[in-house]
This record gives structure tokens, sequence and C-alpha cells, in this order.
């Protein structure tokens, strides 16, 4: 029963703040050491979540709802986490973050927006922008009407730069921070989203077509 609320815990954690870095997962859930490695490692074998490595952080992020089988995600309650410390074991537990990773990097989908083809953090920025520039003298508000916080859970598809700022950690943006990047409006600057995966960006993409913004 232990494993169960653990992985409860870690699960509920990583789904409200994804991407979620493994220190953080740590701290905010108590769940730690090998306890934690051997849950992340088995929910990434089940690809019910994707690691992704960054600047020297582990991060983990959930995976599309399809990509596990019901089989592979189930945890038994009286399932403990092995203590093994083997150069073997820890070849093993090597060999399923590579295998985790590598399924991240697959995860690299295009799309086709105004003739440029574009990644999914990079295509809802060119479509937010090519949108204040349709309609000129754009405000906050109205941008916020066109494209509503809700579209993106946590963070939504842009913030002002103060925002922004507050969902930084461990030097990691979670917006296009760069001065080329900031998007002008008639009242206010603000920056694009980065944080798309192949889930998340759906209703972004629904919302776009809607607009009447072609996007393969």
């Amino acid at each position: 029963m232990k494993t169960k609320n653990s992985k409860e815990k870690v699960v509920a954690y990583i789904q409200a703040n994804t991407p979620a870095e493994k220190s953080e997962i740590a701290n905010a859930t108590g769940v730690k050491g090998i306890v934690l490695e051997g849950l992340l490692s088995r929910m990434v074998k089940s690809q019910e979540f994707i690691r992704e490595e960054k600047d020297g952080k582990v991060y983990f992020i959930p995976a599309p709802p399809d990509a596990a089988t019901k089989e592979d995600s189930i945890v038994a309650e009286d399932e403990q986490p092995e203590e093994e410390t083997s150069s073997e074991t820890e070849s093993a537990q090597e060999k399923k973050e590579k295998l985790g990773a590598e399924k991240a990097k697959r995860d690299n989908r295009k799309f086709k927006f105004a003739g440029e083809e574009y990644g999914k953090g990079a295509l809802v920025h060119a479509v937010v922008k090519q949108f204040v520039a349709d309609h000129k003298n754009t405000t906050l508000g109205k941008l916020k009407e066109a494209f509503p916080d809700e579209l993106l859970q946590r963070f939504g598809i842009f913030q002002e730069i103060p925002k922004a700022k507050q969902f930084s950690s461990g030097g990691r943006d979670r917006f296009y921070m760069k001065d080329e990047q900031m998007i002008k409006l008639r009242d206010k600057k603000v920056v694009v989203c980065n944080q798309f995966t192949s889930e998340n960006i759906k209703p972004f993409l629904a919302v776009a077509r809607k607009l009447g913004y072609s996007i393969r």
C-alpha cells in the first residue's frame, strides 16, 4: 500500500506541474531516494511518463494517453522498489532511462503554418504573433479572449513578462523570454509558453483553426 500511495503522490505532482524536475518531485511529495528512482523508472518503462534531460537536470512529463497499456501501468499494492545496487542493476536502469529519453526525442512532430515548418512550441509562438499582426492594436484583454489561459493548464498560452518569470525553475524558462521573441501589444508585452506536448497542444490547435489559421 505504501508504494501505491507514493505512486499516486508522484503522478499527481507531475500531472499538475509539467514538466516536473526530479528534485522538485522529491521535495514536494516526500518520496525520495531509491523509492522515487524505482517509481519513475517503472513509469517511464510503462510509458506513463516521458523523461527529458536539460541543463544537467532530469524532467518528467505525462506521455500521450494512448502510449501506455493498462497492464503495464498498474503497480501491485504489495510491490516494493528493488534495493539492489549492483552494477548490473544500475546498468539495467540506465537502459530504461535511455529508452525513455529516446521516446521523448521521437516526439518531434512538425507542423506547417504560413509556408514554414515548426515544432510544437514554435508553432504556438508563430500563430500568436501572426494573430497580433493581423489584428492591429490588439490589447492584452483581446488576446486573452482569443487564446484564454484554459487552453494550457497551469501556464496559459502566453503571459505578461513578470508573471512568466514566476514559472521559471532551476534556471529553466517555461516561456520564450528572449527580447526578439517577446510580442508587443497595444498596452503590454507578452511572452508565449514553450511547454507543449503532442497532447496538450490540441486545444490550442482547435482554437487557432477556428480563427481561420491553416495548420497541417
